[in-house]
């Protein structure tokens, strides 16, 4: 199964890759991109496109180290990987002169380290994990337990990619200057969510196990310790970067548009830092008890169905206020069902 989902996602990047290079104008049209951003956009994309295969192997291995125990090893092929693409960047952009599309080949080549690394790895560390072609033949219901559990994980990602896609159609009225401040704040609020869903996961083992020898008890109180860390660690960004935000957004764009715009999106973006620990660890539980049917709902809805139904009504009544308002909402309604269905799992628990 191991190797089964490493050539998936390896022939999933190749394809997503060639679409991606095929129909670039296109994508980039729907990302927001328009005459003023597309050659630079277009330079970025290109890249990212070429690169596509290494970013989606990647996060396969690293997942799977995990599970033989072996996390340390998959963190250090992450943080090697992010060492390589902070150290690249300079030297791509300024150092070549080659600008937005020097950033997007440092990303790529990144995460061909990370691959090689997680690679090397599993030939000489894992005893379970294997890269061997042929290993011996999954069960079926085993490679159906992966895809049932394997396709709401899928969903949640292109439910962020058509989340990105809509925020920006909606910020192009507002001028480039908005959708610029939104690309900033997102990358600055990425360090406290990706902090935020990795301890998310982090748990997601033990949730595993306590719910599987039916330790009710101990399952209860793993949740109620994850839901706890999550709103400790989401309210302790929070506050880090609602006071920072000017001055972190200047450090990327010194133009007074771009910094006041970008300081208010940053700012409100920290709501969904608090909000957001419920969802995610709701979504965890639901994978790792195998409770498929939850888990698509909630991907299916925080960026999905609630958010794009958050954007549209409330960016009719508050205009660029409202879109920044879209995820929080999004995330609180979201926690709202994703309470619903974990009460629902220790019920059946109970019974």
């Amino acid at each position: 199964v191991s190797a089964l989902c490493q050539y998936l996602a390896l022939f999933t990047g190749l394809v997503f890759m060639l679409l991606m290079l095929l129909f670039s104008g296109q994508i980039l049209h729907l990302l927001g991109a328009n005459e003023a951003s597309l050659t630079h956009a277009k330079a970025y994309f290109t890249w990212i496109a070429i690169g596509t295969p290494f970013i989606i192997f990647s996060m396969i291995p690293n997942n799977q180290l995990r599970t033989e125990g072996l996390a340390n090893l998959g963190m250090w092929g992450a943080i090697a990987g992010t060492v390589a693409n902070i150290i690249l960047d300079p030297v791509f952009i300024f150092g070549l002169k080659m600008g937005a599309a020097g950033a997007a080949l440092a990303t790529s080549l990144s995460n061909l380290l990370s691959c090689m690394i997680y690679l090397l790895i599993i030939i000489t560390k894992c005893n379970v994990i294997t890269i061997d072609p042929k290993p011996p033949r999954a069960a079926v219901y085993r490679i159906k337990e992966v895809l049932r559990i394997g396709i709401p994980a899928s969903v949640t990602n292109i439910m962020n990619s058509l989340s990105l896609m809509i925020t920006n159609r909606f910020l192009l009225s507002y001028g480039n200057d908005a959708i610029a401040a939104m690309g900033i704040a997102m990358k600055i609020n990425m360090i406290s969510m990706m902090t935020i869903v990795g301890f998310a996961f982090g748990g997601q083992p033990l949730f595993g196990y306590t719910y599987g020898s039916k330790n009710t008890e101990r399952f209860k109180k793993t949740l109620g310790f994850a839901f706890l860390s999550e709103a400790v660690l989401g309210i302790i960004f929070a506050v880090i970067l609602f006071i920072s935000a000017p001055q972190i957004i200047a450090f990327f764009m010194n133009e007074p548009a771009v910094v006041s715009t970008g300081t208010s999106m940053l700012r409100f973006m920290q709501l969904s830092s608090i909000l957001v620990g419920v969802p995610l660890v709701s979504t965890c539980v639901c994978q790792a008890v195998g409770n498929a049917k939850g888990a698509l709902i909630l991907s299916l809805s925080r960026q999905g169905i609630i958010f794009v139904t958050a954007i549209f009504a409330l960016q009719s009544l508050f205009g660029l206020t409202g879109i920044m308002l879209a995820q929080p909402a999004a995330d609180l309604l979201t926690g709202i069902v994703a309470v619903v269905i974990v009460l629902s799992i220790l019920k059946g628990e109970q019974d």
